[in-house]
């Protein structure tokens, strides 16, 4: 248990450890050529597949620029941002700020994806396509 005092010098070297922390990077950045480190922060979705297009285009234009990548959910994107964990979001939900500046950077249909002949065991269900006619039908088996 520290005294009153104990836990204002706790205060103060912690302070003191993370600025140590900080120009340590930043030292080792500059000795690499690079003069800013950016965290983006993204859903797995995301990092499979709009984050080597965007992250190689990126790179190309900003050598000087470091990336690093957070995976994490789109629910909890915008508290690492609040929190200075990341710079940036790259999410699937709308941000609840609306300070905040956001921008559509990708528009894809929705697709759905199965077997020509597909049986779920949970519901007991058999699905068939035919894609001469586009419709998915089911039924009990």
């Amino acid at each position: 248990m520290l005294t009153e005092v104990g836990q204002l010098f706790l205060i103060e070297a912690q302070q003191i450890i993370h600025q140590w922390d900080k120009s340590i990077e930043r030292f080792q950045l500059a000795t690499k050529g690079i003069q800013e480190k950016i965290i983006i922060a993204m859903t797995p979705l995301m990092v499979e597949t709009i984050l080597p297009y965007v992250i190689y285009q990126f790179i190309n234009e900003n050598p000087s620029i470091e990336i690093s990548i957070l995976v994490e959910d789109s629910a909890k994107i915008e508290d690492l941002i609040n929190s200075d964990k990341a710079h940036i979001g790259i999410s699937l939900l709308p941000t609840r700020y609306r300070h905040w500046h956001q921008e559509l950077l990708v528009e894809s249909p929705l697709e759905m994806v199965i077997p020509l002949d597909a049986f779920d065991d949970i519901s007991n269900l058999h699905f068939i396509y035919t894609p001469s006619s586009n419709y998915l039908g089911g039924f009990i088996t």
